[in-house]
């Protein structure tokens, strides 16, 4: 007979399915919701397109479960629906159905799934071919009259974020894993003259990237402010609190 302590380690074990493995490795809720949403287009292309029957389920833990099964099991099975899956979206984009800029929002969350659940894929080589993002003719960094006119807004909670992704070139998507303790001045004979700051930090796509002393001070001075009304900030403390994220989730 299995200990109390046994048992509930057992349970446990149970209880983390490869779907809610996937789910731990999301902070947003907009996240998780997007991500859901283009897994069930790819959920789709198995059933309809290959035949893959199996994932004809309205039970989304069991669907999940039988793409890590297979997965797992069969390594030459994922890379084969994955290179098929590319070529799909790539035939979308030659007959206008889908543009070139979103092609690779239909392989984040399997990506994520993928290394939430440790199944190794070689994406450098599968994702080989694929359309690259094109939007140097309408996008441009803002000027500083600009930045100027945004951070005059009195709100504190914007001044960081526009600062942040100004300074860093940083995307939207990284506030959902933007701690404290990722950003880390820099100094000169005793003056700081930088940042570093480490963006997306656990994930596949984490990178370093600096951002100006004028950027460092107002999070600095941000996260004293929340902890001056008795936050208890620390090195783990999110950069972005919920009421942040109503400026940048529409």
């Amino acid at each position: 007979m299995l200990s109390i302590n046994e048992t509930n380690n057992e349970n446990v074990q149970e209880e983390i399915s490869p779907y809610q493995m996937f789910l731990m490795y999301i902070r947003s809720p907009k996240t998780v919701k997007e991500y859901s949403g283009k897994f069930e287009k790819f959920f789709n292309f198995l059933i309809n397109t290959l035949g893959e029957t199996e994932f004809k389920t309205n039970d989304t833990e069991t669907k999940y479960s039988i793409f890590y099964a297979k997965a797992k099991n069969n390594t030459n099975w994922l890379n084969s629906v994955l290179h098929k899956y590319i070529q799909f979206q790539k035939n979308r984009i030659r007959e206008g159905n889908l543009s070139g800029a979103t092609f690779a929002n239909y392989f984040k969350a399997i990506k994520k799934f993928c290394y939430a659940n440790e199944l190794e894929v070689k994406w450098d080589r599968i994702l080989i071919g694929a359309p690259i993002k094109n939007r140097a003719a309408k996008d441009r960094p803002p000027t500083i009259e600009e930045i100027k006119k945004i951070i005059k807004y009195g709100d504190r909670r914007i001044k960081f974020i526009v600062l942040i992704m100004s300074s860093s070139g940083m995307r939207i998507e990284g506030f959902e894993y933007l701690r404290w303790g990722n950003i880390l001045p820099i100094e000169r004979q005793g003056k700081v003259v930088a940042a570093k700051i480490k963006i997306y930090e656990g994930d596949p796509e984490e990178y370093d990237s600096f951002i100006t002393p004028e950027t460092f001070f107002v999070i600095k001075d941000w996260m004293n402010y929340r902890k001056k009304y008795g936050e208890n900030i620390n090195e783990n403390s999110y950069i972005t609190r919920d009421l942040c994220h109503k400026y940048f989730e529409t």
